[in-house]
């Protein structure tokens, strides 16, 4: 049996929030069901060792100083995962772009989304603050990052539980897995303490080209791990959803992304609380 997971706080109902970084103020809209805490929602964490004093939320940053690798996307679609099970779900959007800003209000427009917030606007200045504001509100936090590094990037890696870095399989993608890498061990080495890191390949070929095998090695090799899950090339299961505001985890989404950002986030959320996941 696995240690007990720390107590989440109860979760208020609410609606969607969409708020900018000025000011942790959420937009209410009646109608929204109750949403379970992240344990009650099958989502298990205990943090090593804790970095806020309380119940331990998770924060998972997805990270590459390359942009263009799907961050905005997989941030999205796991939040939406975690929602999909009952945790309650924010993704501060620290990409000046402002995609994941513009994903809400397209899912918001066509009723779709429920159970993930966004906060809006998060910058080097507001980052810190913004996680503080959002664990004590949420039984998960997301953090999409810019493609670039920055001041921003390495305050959002300093409070992540875990890092997730993402990469293609061209040898400029690898270069910046490489470089994201050392600035969490950077981040790791000024703190004095562990922060998980894990690549995951997105936009694969359905098929793993010899190319694809060679960049899943050059990252093993370099001692960093992979996640076995990756996402494939699926035009319209991914990419149509900034348009339309439709995740594959929806109702009527596509199941076979449904399905690999599943076993992503249950990649995820094992090395968080790896004794709890083989209880």
């Amino acid at each position: 049996m696995g240690a007990r997971p720390h107590a989440v706080p109860p979760f208020r109902p609410r609606a969607f929030m969409l708020c900018c970084s000025s000011a942790f103020t959420p937009i209410q809209a009646p109608g929204r069901a109750p949403i379970r805490p992240l344990a009650q929602a099958g989502i298990r964490s205990s943090r090593r060792p804790p970095i806020r004093e309380g119940a331990f939320i998770p924060v998972v940053s997805l990270c590459s100083t390359k942009g263009g690798v799907g961050k905005t996307t997989l941030a999205i679609c796991l939040a939406s995962a975690a929602a999909q099970r009952g945790a309650g779900v924010v993704i501060l959007d620290a990409d000046p772009n402002g995609h994941v800003r513009a994903w809400r209000e397209a899912a918001d427009r066509e009723g779709r989304g429920g159970g993930v917030d966004v906060i809006a606007g998060v910058t080097e200045a507001t980052m810190q603050d913004r996680i503080a504001e959002a664990v004590e509100r949420y039984a998960l936090v997301v953090i999409d990052l810019e493609g670039a590094a920055s001041k921003a990037v390495t305050f959002a890696i300093a409070e992540s539980d875990i890092v997730v870095i993402l990469s293609g399989i061209s040898g400029m993608d690898l270069q910046e897995v490489f470089r994201t890498h050392a600035e969490v061990k950077r981040a790791e080495k000024m703190l004095r303490r562990p922060i998980p890191a894990r690549v995951i390949f997105t936009g694969m070929a359905t098929i793993a080209s010899r190319v694809a095998k060679h960049a899943r090695q050059e990252v093993v090799d370099a001692g960093i791990p992979v996640l076995a899950t990756e996402t494939i090339r699926r035009p319209n299961a991914y990419q149509a959803m900034h348009f339309n505001g439709l995740t594959p985890l929806e109702p009527d989404g596509d199941p076979k992304a449904a399905a690999e950002i599943a076993r992503a986030l249950d990649e995820i959320l094992a090395v968080i609380t790896p004794s709890e996941a083989a209880a």
